[in-house]
């Protein structure tokens, strides 16, 4: 991302400048192009019908040119992995195929192939306390990549579907309020704006999506590959569990979500309209949304609304002061703040309000409702300090 140049080695130790068809940041996959012929081909695989224990190889260049063209072996470790570290937007698509073939540094972006030399994953990461090698690397499914390869040669761009929700995986409890026997399915947390189009459609916070056109959802990156495969102004029907067991199938017209240059533009009109409130929340590496009244149709939630409701943190940024301090929803989350340095913070303008003679490099201090398995809610209160930026 961002290279000024970008030069292929082939194995023959011919090397070509490449020019960048496309890019899309959301899924780590880009489209480059060299001129030359007769160049041999992969073919590609079926990552969907790939099994977990399947032989997998890895090709790449681990620590660099020294180690050019290494291939390793290993085994499909697991399917639809999430790794939360990764993620740069709430576009983001994640289903990572993970591998305990060999991956370093350098790895990335060469191919992981089956026994019969079929291209299943692009490798792309690896967990590791070390920064190298600890038995867990991870590849972007092929069909994935496929999908995204195809719109960025026609197009040079992605033009991406979403329902416009935010989601987690379902646990025990939404599994109990909803009358789920397995814990699967994934909760609706959020909609991005009041334009969602799950929204419109009838979904409601809380409720568990359990399928999409007939097919079964468990997790988070099935849904989201689902989703992924759509064009926006398809329609898919959605599944869901409501609490008490209330079964309902709704149709969802699929939104496009935005570009990084419709991102840009609204940045830019925000700013121009002085957006203070988001401003304000800047200064902590957070954004927030007020509790409402529909929030308390999420069991979870419904103890802070009776309580009288707070701001609830939807993001946290990996470069502000609040990381690893705050929790969203997707960390563990999310954390609801009710107060900042002992105001009451129950809307976006009282927490505007509180931070506005806070001075970058003052230190903040939050008032915050944790979820905790230790109260008859689900809830506690404890206080996170902060130093604004």
């Amino acid at each position: 991302a961002g290279a000024d140049k970008v030069t292929v080695k082939l194995y023959d130790k011919r090397e070509f400048t490449a020019k960048v068809v496309g890019t899309d940041p959301n899924t780590d996959v880009a489209v480059i192009k060299i001129e030359t012929r007769g160049l041999p081909t992969a073919q590609f695989g079926n990552s969907d019908s790939t099994r977990v224990g399947e032989w997998a190889l890895a090709i790449g260049n681990p620590l660099g040119e020294a180690f050019a063209f290494t291939v390793t072996a290993g085994i499909v470790s697991a399917k639809g992995r999430l790794l939360q570290g990764l993620q740069q937007s709430r576009y983001a698509i994640q289903d990572f195929i993970q591998t305990d073939a060999a991956i370093n540094p350098g790895n990335s972006g060469g191919p992981l192939v089956n026994i019969r030399g079929q291209v299943i994953g692009i490798n792309s990461a690896i967990a590791s306390e070390t920064g190298f090698y600890a038995g867990y690397g991870f590849a972007i499914p092929i069909n994935l990549a496929r999908t995204v390869m195809d719109q960025l040669v026609r197009s040079g761009h992605v033009e991406r579907a979403v329902m416009g929700i935010g989601i987690v995986d379902a646990d025990e409890n939404d599994a109990a309020a909803v009358g789920l026997k397995q814990i699967t399915g994934v909760v609706v947390k959020s909609y991005t704006d009041d334009n969602s189009p799950a929204k419109k459609a009838g979904i409601q916070l809380g409720d568990v999506i359990v399928a999409l056109d007939g097919e079964s959802i468990d997790n988070t990156p099935q849904l989201q590959q689902k989703v992924a495969f759509k064009k926006p102004g398809e329609t898919v029907e959605i599944t869901v569990l409501r609490q008490g067991g209330e079964k309902r199938t709704v149709t969802v017209r699929l939104a496009r979500a935005p570009s990084e240059a419709d991102s840009e533009v609204a940045a830019a009109s925000s700013k121009a309209k002085g957006d203070a409130a988001s401003s304000k929340e800047e200064m902590l590496g957070i954004s927030v949304e007020p509790l409402t009244q529909d929030d308390a149709r999420d069991p979870r939630l419904r103890p802070v609304v009776q309580r009288g409701g707070g701001l609830i943190v939807t993001d946290v940024s990996p470069d502000g002061p609040a990381y690893q301090r705050l929790l969203a929803a997707d960390d563990g989350g999310p954390d609801i703040i009710v107060a900042v340095n002992g105001a009451p913070t129950r809307t976006r303008a009282a927490l505007r309000e509180a931070l506005r003679k806070v001075k970058p490099g003052e230190v903040v201090t939050l008032q915050v409702l944790r979820r905790t398995p230790d109260t008859a809610d689900g809830w506690a209160g404890t206080v996170v300090r902060l130093r604004a930026r």
